[in-house]
């Protein structure tokens, strides 16, 4: 997991735009609240909240269309001709929608983890994208307080066309789009017989439409099994999730995680002044921040302050500019960071390098009462070939020993520390979760 030294992710030229993207995905309200005197009071009233959800949606829905003007102009590109800023620029709209569907899922990852099933979006050409567009311009017109998310614009929304959130009521819908006669008539004989369950009516389909259309009925039934198997989670709380085919429960009351967001922002802050700087969160995440002529060396100075702690070169080290490349990490617009330091990393002015010693990592659990072990190699071989994947050092992977169930720590809790600003002392926590239970957050893993 180790990154060499960085440049700006994308050119400097796409600044102003990306802060107007920024502004339309992340802050489409802010000038409606900064005409309100008492914000937090008038939001009260159910008016002046839709209004504000207006405002927001609006702001989404600018965003939307630019980055759909964008992407189209990008693929059209022949992919010999494309390098790697031209990668980089797609990834940085596509992370604008990103933001967007983070705050629809209250910036979740337990959320966003339902929807995302590791492969690459498709081509915009080569998808039905003028019909979904024309769909969610539709739902925001026929049903205030709604916005649709065009799936296919952001890195991780993987299931369904569209992703609709109705403020109304909070409730989440996904929507397939189906284009031409037969497609929909396909689609209507699926919507009719997941409701009914009728051998039948599913005998005489297969008789009369031929074993082609009776295939593509087939693959239309699991688009919507996994989309109401999904929509259940989200909305009720529990099911089984449609892609690792286990048990999903969210609790009601979920654990509250600390974020560390403040002491990256001091430490950003304190590199402008001294043109580096150093933190050590919970005695185990190490983080250094490097401008001007010290982000030449940086990278190299971060490794040699890691050999001094006596960390392994097994240990995962990253710079935080790939949570861009990485679908389930936070953008940095949607890190409690000023917007002004997001930029900063994101166009070169400061670069950001992160570690986990995992020996301290492992030393603080125990410590904090966690019934964590190493296992042996063999035993890391054996969670490997089942599907897990266990951080670990030397060979050996950690565990978390509980009387009723064994769970390994897993790479998701690593992405947890490094993209999403979450605490190792939160992270712990969050692995001493019963697991009697269906678990909240698979990326802990169950054995």
């Amino acid at each position: 997991m180790n990154t060499p030294p960085y440049r700006g992710f994308v050119s400097a030229d796409l600044e102003p735009e990306a802060r107007r993207l920024y502004s339309d995905a992340c802050a489409g309200g802010a000038a409606f609240l900064s005409g309100l005197t008492q914000p937090a009071e008038a939001l009260k009233a159910p008016a002046t909240r839709r209004a504000f959800v207006d405002a927001v949606h609006s702001g989404f829905a600018r965003a939307q269309e630019l980055v759909g003007q964008r992407l189209l102009q990008l693929q059209q590109v022949p992919p010999k001709a494309r390098d790697g800023e031209h990668h980089h620029r797609e990834l940085l709209y596509r992370k604008a929608m990103d933001s967007v569907a983070w705050q629809i899922l209250s910036l979740q990852l337990y959320a966003a983890r339902r929807f995302y099933a590791g492969r690459d979006q498709p081509t915009l050409a080569h998808s039905n994208f003028e019909a979904v567009k024309l769909a969610a311009t539709q739902i925001a017109e026929n049903h205030p307080q709604t916005f649709a998310l065009i799936n296919d614009l952001t890195t991780f929304v993987q299931i369904g066309d569209l992703l609709v959130i109705d403020m109304a009521n909070g409730a989440l819908q996904l929507v397939e789009v189906k284009e031409g006669e037969k497609n929909r008539q396909v689609a209507e004989f699926a919507d009719f017989f997941v409701k009914s369950r009728c051998a039948y009516a599913l005998k005489a389909f297969r008789e009369r439409e031929g074993e082609k259309t009776f295939q593509q009925l087939g693959r239309v039934l699991r688009q919507v099994e996994r989309m109401k198997a999904v929509v259940k989670i989200m909305n009720e709380g529990t099911g089984t999730d449609p892609l690792l085919k286990m048990p999903i429960r969210i609790p009601e009351n979920p654990v509250e995680l600390d974020s560390y967001d403040d002491r990256l922002s001091e430490l950003i802050e304190r590199s402008d002044k001294d043109g580096w700087a150093l933190d050590v969160i919970d005695e185990c995440l190490f983080i250094g921040a490097y401008r001007s002529d010290a982000r030449a060396w940086g990278h190299h100075a971060f490794q040699m302050w890691l050999g001094t702690c006596r960390a392994r070169s097994d240990f995962p080290v990253a710079n935080l500019l790939r949570c861009m490349t990485t679908p389930l990490a936070l953008p940095l617009s949607c890190r409690h960071i000023p917007v002004d330091h997001g930029f900063d990393v994101l166009f070169d002015r400061c670069r950001v390098f992160l570690a986990i010693h995992l020996e301290e990592f492992a030393k603080r659990a125990q410590a904090l009462g966690l019934p964590l072990v190493w296992t042996s190699k063999k035993h890391a071989r054996r969670l490997r070939a089942q599907g897990f994947s266990p951080l670990t050092v030397d060979g050996k992977a950690m565990v978390v020993r509980f009387p009723e169930a064994e769970v390994t720590v897993q790479d998701g809790i690593a992405l947890r520390m490094l993209f999403h600003g979450t605490t190792p002392d939160s992270t712990i926590t969050l692995l001493g979760q019963p697991v009697g239970e269906p678990p909240e957050d698979p990326e802990t893993g169950g054995a």
